[in-house]
């Protein structure tokens, strides 16, 4: 059967374009009006399929060498380093997080972004997000997301720029257009990458330049990595680097984007383009934890040069019978590092990174072969252990297992000690000089702790059989709650014993 398109003005120009490029090899599909509006939707579809094209026709061959970090950080960052971050968060920072779909691979309807990153407190990932963003925040979203994100937002209190991604057409060989059996097109997401298209076509890239020196990317559930911002911030400022991937070691064969040089560049590159045995042992390339710093003034001018388009690529499918599935062109958006000059990593410890991504039942059976969970579970242990870590590289004695949210300033971090059943919650502006804790303690400042040592029931992990998402809640026995009166007028409480 032939191709039956409706006619009408501009449409007939686009698809007589389409023809001429071959991208209309359907003789044997029924194109419905529904597919000319489809096309209506789809920026310079032309353009799109001629790219598609040319990455299927070109097999790259980039030698990719193991980078070399800006920045090592053993234990914690120094002083110095995070005083700079400090200085640069403070009204100079903006924020762009680019929100997943839907927590349906966790056995979660919501957006995952309004799932509980941690039952300590019950707060939601962009809850927790929050207390860490000192600047304005673009949030990227799309058809599935879009009105949940906005309103989970307005809950909270939040001001954000909401970005909204359309999706793009599929197609078969030779880069024809894809249809399903009612002559409609098939269109699939066009990958996280879109987000700095966006950022270009809204102008807002080009207006934060004018009052910020940074923007931060992030994703949307590994909170540990909220702990490295300010020492990472400051090794930018540092380095004067004009885009800052945060790296954590990465194990030979480890599912995770790993960071190489190719050419000039550090560059994301999946971990399935690397050719290294699955032994366990330090792989010379890096993590990519998805979360990135650049220099405001170098994205802008990356993105006038691309116009908002980053590198794409394809990834074509087989079906049993050899023909291609219906393919897309993807992007990512790290891969923004490829048109940017003065790009490095600073390598953290593992601990800032623990996504949640995977249901209980996967990550059971990831554990099992030694690999990372990447579970609501193991996400919210870890965003408990990682405070600890930091605590510790400051001096602090904390046994492990102690849960812990939120960070203190602390005077004399060696008068510090926490047991490993002691839960410790940070709230607010809190200076501690010295504690000693054996149980459940809330901090809410503006307060300053002197002297103090409380011992109590505490909080326990009591399993949920019939819980898909996390298989526990935190249990309070008891716990002691100390606040400053009068918290409106910003006067410390001291606590002294």
């Amino acid at each position: 059967m032939g191709c039956c398109w409706s006619s009408s003005g501009d449409d007939d120009d686009v698809v007589e374009r389409l023809r001429d490029g071959g991208f209309l090899l359907l003789e044997d599909e029924k194109i419905t009006a529904a597919a000319r509006r489809q096309l209506r939707e789809i920026d310079d579809v032309v353009g799109y399929l001629q790219r598609a094209r040319r990455l299927l026709e070109e097999k790259k061959n980039s030698e990719m060498q193991p980078p070399k970090a800006a920045f090592v950080v053993d234990t914690y960052f120094p002083p110095r380093i995070e005083a700079l971050g400090e200085a640069e968060l403070r009204g100079r920072t903006a924020f762009v997080l680019v929100a997943g779909g839907l927590g349906e691979r966790l056995g979660y309807s919501d957006v995952k972004l309004s799932l509980e990153c941690e039952t300590l407190t019950n707060q939601s990932f962009l809850k927790w997000y929050s207390k860490f963003i000192t600047g304005p925040l673009a949030i990227m979203t799309s058809d599935d997301t879009h009105a949940r994100t906005r309103d989970l937002v307005r809950r909270l209190g939040m001001r954000a720029t909401l970005l909204k991604q359309k999706k793009v057409a599929a197609f078969k060989e030779n880069a024809a257009l894809a249809v399903d059996e009612n002559g409609s097109l098939i269109t699939k997401p066009h990958g996280h990458g879109d987000v700095h298209a966006l950022l270009h076509a809204s102008g807002l890239a080009k207006r934060w330049a004018r009052t910020k020196r940074w923007v931060v990317f992030f994703q949307d559930t590994n909170a540990p990595i909220m702990l490295a911002l300010r020492g990472c911030l400051g090794v930018s400022v540092e380095k004067n680097l004009d885009l800052n991937f945060i790296a954590i070691p990465r194990t030979k064969g480890r599912e995770v984007g790993a960071l190489a040089r190719v050419g000039d560049r550090v560059v994301n590159v999946e971990y399935n383009q690397i050719s290294e045995e699955k032994d366990g042992i330090l792989s010379p390339f890096p993590g990519n934890s998805n979360c990135q710093i650049l220099k405001l003034s170098s994205y802008v001018e990356a993105l006038e040069s691309c116009k908002g388009l980053v590198p794409e690529f394809v990834n074509p499918k087989k079906n049993k019978d050899g023909t291609m599935k219906p393919a897309r062109l993807e992007c990512m958006m790290q891969d923004i590092a490829r048109l940017v000059n003065n790009g490095s990593f600073t390598l953290c410890p593992s601990w800032y990174y623990s996504p949640v991504k995977n249901n209980l039942e996967t990550a059971r059976k990831l554990e099992s072969r030694g690999l990372p969970p990447s579970s609501a579970a193991s996400g919210e242990l870890d965003l408990y252990a990682a405070h600890a870590h930091v605590m510790r590289s400051m001096g602090c004695d904390v046994e492990d297992g102690a849960k812990i949210i939120g960070l203190a300033k602390f005077e004399d971090p060696t008068n510090v000690k926490i047991s490993s059943r002691s839960a410790l919650i940070v709230e607010g502006q809190v200076t501690i000089h010295s504690l000693t804790l054996d149980g459940a303690l809330k901090l809410v400042g503006p307060l300053i702790v002197k002297n103090f040592a409380e011992t109590n029931d505490s909080v326990s992990l009591e399993p949920i059989e019939d819980d898909r998402i996390r298989g526990f809640r935190i249990k309070y026995h008891h716990l002691t709650t100390l606040t400053a009166p009068n918290r409106s007028y910003n006067k410390p409480r001291i606590i002294d014993i």
